[in-house]
């Protein structure tokens, strides 16, 4: 019986490894020098980085060379880390690269590396026509950020001023709106006509941000070969995860541990309505913190709140270092951050030292800050959302 396991095992991981994808990676970056490093991040789904990423040392004269395996098509988001001297100045999270079996051609500059020119695998003419167009704005505003950072060393402020309303500006200039909607209607084009991996890879990212309805559209397109791909599985668990997130349909259960030690189930708030108010280092939270702890006040006999953050840590850091007085967008910025600090319900949740607290932003798919879930007294779904979630609660509340 040993042996048949032993046999049946070593078969599994044979199919397994006959199974993954080999990749090769070649191709030269400007201007590097020999030892420099571009870093292969895995991308999940959710914009997070997940464990499993490789670096890629650079040789001589920036020249690229790499041999790999996957186990399925990946998302991976490429930063550069030069072996000697400063990081260079980026806008964005990284140069994005679809890798999938055969060989990638990754042609760029030291200055320009999120920009990069790929050739191989999906980037074929079609989908490079779009990638410019995206990539010479990108460049652009990416250069006024470049200068305003350099501008805050020097302490120039007219050159901050200027750089900053050209930063922030640049998507409102005619010229610029008139490439992104070419480029968009290529995108829509491309996508229709191109149902591959590469295309569910696309809407598997941006499903939680998609009304149901319009992802299993989106689902019902692709060929049974691509919704049994790696990101096919994904859009469908997305799905899944949002049907149930449906009003009426039962609260996803929850085992937290709260910032004082305590478990936290959602057994343990049925009888009341139930808010969970995810929050963070953001104007939108600083402007409605006040209102959610004068709702919780206001109807603590029927209402539990429970608070979740990743950003504790920074909230008190910056708290710390705020001058009394201050004010942003009409409110007290020191006083503001002192409530998101001391909430006055018991069951505040903080995912920076408990990981598995993230299953609360798993199951209930926060896709932002402030985001609100809103649970009827019998633990079913009611509402979830941003401000639309808080209001909802608060009309309820009311008419009680």
């Amino acid at each position: 019986m040993k042996t048949v396991v032993t046999i049946l095992l070593i078969l599994i991981t044979t199919i397994t490894i006959s199974q993954a994808q080999k990749f090769k990676l070649t191709g030269q970056i400007s201007g590097t020098e020999k030892g420099d490093t571009l870093r292969f991040n895995k991308i999940n789904t959710r914009w997070e980085i997940e464990p499993g990423g490789f670096d890629l040392i650079i040789g001589k004269d920036g020249k690229i060379k790499y041999s790999g395996k996957q186990e399925h098509s990946q998302y991976y988001a490429v930063t550069y880390y030069p072996i000697n001297g400063e990081k260079t100045y980026s806008v964005t999270k990284g140069l994005k690269v679809f890798i999938t079996d055969g060989t990638i051609k990754i042609t760029g500059t030291r200055e320009y590396t999120d920009y990069s020119f790929l050739e191989g695998g999906v980037y074929d003419s079609k989908l490079n026509k779009i990638l410019i167009i995206e990539d010479s704005l990108g460049k652009v505003r990416g250069n006024y950020f470049k200068q305003r950072e350099i501008a805050k060393i020097k302490k120039d402020s007219l050159e901050i001023k200027r750089y900053d309303d050209l930063y922030r500006n640049f998507d409102s200039d005619k010229k610029v709106s008139a490439r992104r909607a070419k480029a968009r209607e290529m995108e829509v084009t491309y996508d229709n006509n191109n149902l591959n991996e590469y295309v569910a890879c696309k809407v598997a990212m941006d499903a939680i941000y998609t009304p149901l309805k319009e992802i299993k559209e989106s689902y019902g397109k692709f060929s049974p070969k691509v919704q049994k791909s790696y990101y096919g599985k994904c859009i469908k668990k997305t799905i899944e995860t949002l049907e149930a997130l449906e009003t009426g349909q039962p609260a996803p259960d929850i085992k937290l541990i709260s910032t004082k030690g305590n478990t936290v189930t959602l057994d343990m708030f049925k009888g009341k309505y139930l808010l969970i108010y995810h929050f963070g280092m953001c104007p939108g939270s600083l402007l409605i913190d006040k209102n959610v702890v004068n709702l919780y006040n206001k109807y603590k006999d029927n209402l539990n709140v429970v608070s979740y953050t990743n950003s504790l840590k920074i909230i008190e850091k910056i708290e710390n270092e705020a001058i009394d007085g201050t004010t942003m967008m009409g409110i007290d910025f020191k006083s503001a951050l002192n409530s998101m600090l001391n909430h006055p319900w018991e069951h505040v949740i903080e995912s920076e030292s408990k990981p598995k607290n993230l299953q609360l932003s798993e199951r209930y798919y926060f896709i932002g800050l402030p985001y609100f879930i809103f649970i009827s007294p019998e633990g079913k779904m009611i509402k979830r959302g941003h401000s639309s979630a808080f209001y909802e609660a608060s009309k309820v509340l009311k008419n009680l």
